[in-house]
């Protein structure tokens, strides 16, 4: 290794370890080593949902590159949009595409420009 040749050899190595780190990398990122990442992709995360067929309110798994609206659990329509809950009667509703709305059921005020004093309240889930 004290020699020209032997240096450009450890070198050579060295670089050819880095990039089949690199490569091995590049192949296993989009679903990662384990196969139960790939499966939780497909099944989606769970996500609340109003239903405007059948007035059904819950969480369903939704993937994140799905569009709204989704197919109900309940009726099977798809007329299931993302839901928020009211911080005022608790209810879930169906989350208009406006940034001023108010609840349906009990009329609590909303305005998405802004974020409500207190900060956000945890989702349930």
């Amino acid at each position: 290794m004290d020699t020209p040749r032997g240096r450009a050899v450890a070198v050579a190595l060295s670089l050819t370890a880095v990039a089949g780190a690199i490569t091995i990398a590049i192949v296993f990122w989009p679903t990662g080593v384990n196969p139960d990442v790939a499966n939780r992709r497909k099944q989606g995360r769970p996500i609340p949902v109003y239903c405007k067929a059948c007035n059904w309110s819950g969480t369903t798994n939704v993937q994140d590159e799905q569009k709204y609206p989704v197919a109900c659990p309940k009726c099977g329509e798809e007329k299931a949009f993302e839901a928020r809950r009211c911080y005022g009667c608790k209810e879930l509703f169906a989350m208009p595409e406006k940034l001023l709305y108010s609840c349906p059921r009990c009329g609590y005020k909303y305005d998405d420009r802004k974020t409500p004093p207190g900060g956000l309240p945890p989702m349930d889930r």
